[in-house]
């Protein structure tokens, strides 16, 4: 006996469309009848797809995997990723209060202290003018 598409997908658990992807992406082969309907076999079908163990209708119908979902897992790991870089960006920020207390205390020290008069290294000449140096450039 072989499965229509309608058929894989209630054997498997999943959709039609995903059953049709899976057709059309070459990871399952099937072929079609004369009515245009696809023929599958089902070892092609479960050897991409597992089955789906029958249930009683009142129970969840269990996909026949004993692991966790791996979209928990995922999670999860996106968690432990997320407190990880919580934690260094709370260390970073602990480093730069510091080192801005620092430059903070360094500028009231720098504020606070007395100006030192800067000595002049020209000698102070009044009255005298000053020479341009045009006229000895035009006498070389």
């Amino acid at each position: 006996m072989r499965y229509t598409l309608g058929q894989a997908a209630k054997a498997t658990g999943l959709s039609k469309m995903t059953i049709l992807r899976a057709l059309k992406t070459g990871r399952i082969s099937g072929n079609k009848d004369e009515t245009g309907a696809y023929q599958l076999d089902p070892a092609e079908v479960h050897r991409v797809f597992p089955a789906v163990m029958a249930g009683d209708g009142n129970t969840l119908v269990s996909m026949g995997r004993s692991e966790t979902p791996a979209i928990d897992v995922e999670l999860r790991v996106a968690h432990a990723r997320l407190e990880a870089v919580v934690a260094s960006l709370k260390t970073m920020l602990e480093d730069v209060r510091i080192e801005r207390d620092r430059w903070h205390a360094q500028a009231e020290r720098l504020a606070l202290a007395a100006p030192t008069p800067v000595p002049s290294t020209v000698p102070a000449v009044r009255g005298v003018p000053r020479r341009s140096w045009w006229p000895w450039r035009r006498s070389a």
